[in-house]
């Protein structure tokens, strides 16, 4: 059992900042002052939002029953929890697909990536499930405390025969993971340092982050990375998060034109915008 697992009141009771937050400021300033600071509504919505949210919906459901029954579900049943997820989410008629993509074909792409994910997935003790955290970020040379919680969701986390936790990230994506991607990446960092200071760790200072990539690829596949964390990446990731944290204090702004242009929902906004 996660002992300190976060309750609701008290992720609610701080002023919070998140991977996704920090990601859409260092993705583009002016999106993150759209979403976050303004709260504009989207003008649409990505078709990668409601596909990645139902993938998790099943992932959810099969490590939830197994958990609790120590039996995995059918697969079956794991499909249907992703179409019942997909069906409800796509209702709306604001939900922009890529080119040759439509709500059909992406509800048949998630049938097979959920297929993809039961037939490869082999958990450990599973200690939690889409555990929410809120944790001080803290500069142990120095003890100096940023001025609000990280927050987020643990995917999942396991445990291995000698009692080591694991963070498990599930991803879907159309490109392998480079090993730069893995060693550099901000979330598996975020996520190890919360676990770390919710008194859990892989061994001695570091924490172990695994992650389960399903391939949207013409044959769907999956492939798992590892990557271990330590106090060099905390530091990083603290010096990060305090940069972003003052840059938004002072309202600096400004958009960042590029390849994310295409999927962004405040498109149109940013085009006006004086």
């Amino acid at each position: 059992m996660l002992k300190k697992e976060t309750s609701k009141e008290a992720f609610e009771r701080y002023i919070h900042i998140s991977y996704s937050q920090l990601k859409t400021y260092l993705t583009c300033p002016q999106k993150y002052e759209f979403q976050y600071v303004m709260g504009l509504p989207w003008e649409f919505i990505p078709e990668y939002f409601p596909f990645g949210k139902a993938i998790h919906e099943a992932a959810k459901i099969f490590y939830r029953t197994l958990k609790e029954t120590g039996r995995r579900p059918t697969l079956e049943d794991t499909t249907e929890h992703f179409k019942a997820c997909w069906d409800k989410e796509t209702q709306v008629n604001n939900i922009r697909y890529k080119e040759n993509q439509s709500r059909d074909t992406l509800r048949d792409k998630g049938a097979q990536l959920v297929k993809v994910f039961y037939e490869n997935v082999a958990p450990q003790r599973i200690i939690g499930v889409e555990v929410p955290f809120s944790v001080d970020m803290v500069l142990e040379e120095t003890g100096e405390v940023l001025p609000c919680k990280l927050a987020g969701i643990f995917d999942l986390i396991e445990s291995d025969e000698e009692g080591n936790f694991i963070i498990v990230e599930l991803k879907t994506g159309a490109k392998r993971f480079t090993d730069d991607q893995i060693d550099l990446d901000l979330q598996g960092t975020l996520y190890s340092y919360a676990l770390r200071q919710m008194g859990y760790q892989t061994d001695g200072e570091e924490t172990l982050v695994r992650y389960d990539q399903l391939l949207k690829l013409k044959n769907p596949d999956m492939e798992t990375y590892y990557a271990v964390k330590g106090n060099v990446h905390y530091i990083w990731a603290y010096t990060l998060v305090r940069k972003v944290l003052k840059a938004v204090n002072n309202e600096i702004f400004f958009p960042i034109p590029g390849w994310q242009c295409k999927e962004c929902p405040f498109g149109t906004t940013c085009q006006q915008e004086k």
